[in-house]
Formats: C-alpha cells, sequence, structure tokens
C-alpha cells in the first residue's frame, strides 16, 4: 500500500514544485529574452 502511494505523492509534489517555479522560469525567460 505505501508504495503505491509514492507515485500519488510525487506526483502532487511535481505539481506544487511546477506551480512554485512557473512565474520563476518565466521571470528567467522574459530576463534572458
Amino acid at each position: 500500500r505505501e508504495v503505491q502511494d509514492i507515485p500519488g505523492v510525487l506526483a502532487v509534489f511535481a505539481e506544487r514544485r511546477k506551480d512554485s517555479f512557473g512565474p520563476y522560469v518565466r521571470l528567467m525567460s522574459v530576463t534572458l529574452n
């Protein structure tokens, strides 16, 4: 059961990371371009 929960936890972590890094990546793109 714990092993099956790991992909879900990683998916949620990835989504949160993507949401938090999104604006930063956009800012860097604007700065570099």
